[in-house]
C-alpha cells in the first residue's frame, strides 16, 4: 500500500512514496517473560535455591550411606529419604515464585538437621579418637557428609534471612509469567 506525497521542493525532483504499514503489536512470549522474571530475582534467592538443592542432595547421600552402615535397606526408608531430599529441592525452587509458605518451611525444617549434623560431627570425632576411621568406611563417609551439612545449613540461613531475599519473598506477589490476559 503506497501513498504518493508531493515532496518536490520548488517543483524539482521526483515525488517520494511513503509506505504506511499496518501497526505491529509486539507481545512478550512466555520465554521472554520468564527471562524478565529471572533477571529481576536477587542473587541471594538463587544462592538459597542452590544451597537448598545441595542440602537435599547431602541429606539423600547421608541417608543412603546410613542404610549401608546399618544394613537395612527397605522401601520405607528409601521413601523417607527421597521425601526429605525432595522437600528441600521443591521448596528451594518455590522460592523463585515468591512462595512465602516454602520460605517458612525451609526456615523451620532446616533447623532440626542442625542437630543431626552436630551428632554426625561428634561421631566423626569419636571415630578419630578411637582410631576406627579406617575400619568403618561407610560410617566415616556418612559422618563426613554430616560435617559438610553444617556450613551448608549455616549459609542457607544466612541467605534466607538476608534482606534482599526477605524483601523479594514478602513483597507483592510475583506476576504470573504465563497469564495471557
Amino acid at each position: 500500500m503506497g501513498v504518493a506525497i508531493n515532496r518536490r521542493p520548488f517543483g524539482l525532483g521526483t515525488p517520494t512514496v511513503l509506505r504506511i504499514a499496518a501497526p505491529v503489536i509486539l507481545m512478550e512470549t512466555d520465554k521472554e517473560k520468564l527471562r524478565r522474571l529471572v533477571a529481576n530475582t536477587p542473587q541471594s534467592v538463587f544462592h538459597s535455591l542452590y544451597l537448598s538443592l545441595t542440602l537435599g542432595a547431602l541429606l539423600g547421600l547421608r541417608g543412603i550411606l546410613l542404610w549401608v552402615v546399618n544394613g537395612n535397606f527397605t522401601a520405607k526408608s528409601f521413601l523417607f529419604t527421597a521425601t526429605i531430599a525432595g522437600f528441600f529441592v521443591f521448596n528451594g525452587f518455590s522460592l523463585l515464585t515468591r512462595s512465602r509458605f516454602s520460605y517458612v518451611l525451609l526456615l523451620v525444617f532446616t533447623f532440626p538437621h542442625v542437630a543431626g549434623s552436630v551428632a554426625g560431627t561428634v561421631h566423626l570425632g569419636a571415630l578419630l579418637a578411637n582410631g576406627e576411621i579406617a575400619t568403618h568406611p561407610a560410617d566415616t563417609i556418612a559422618s563426613i557428609v554430616a560435617v559438610l551439612q553444617l556450613p551448608v545449613i549455616a549459609a542457607l540461613y544466612v541467605c534466607l534471612l538476608s534482606t534482599s531475599t526477605r524483601m523479594y519473598v514478602w513483597s507483592s506477589p510475583a506476576p504470573d509469567a504465563f497469564n495471557h490476559r
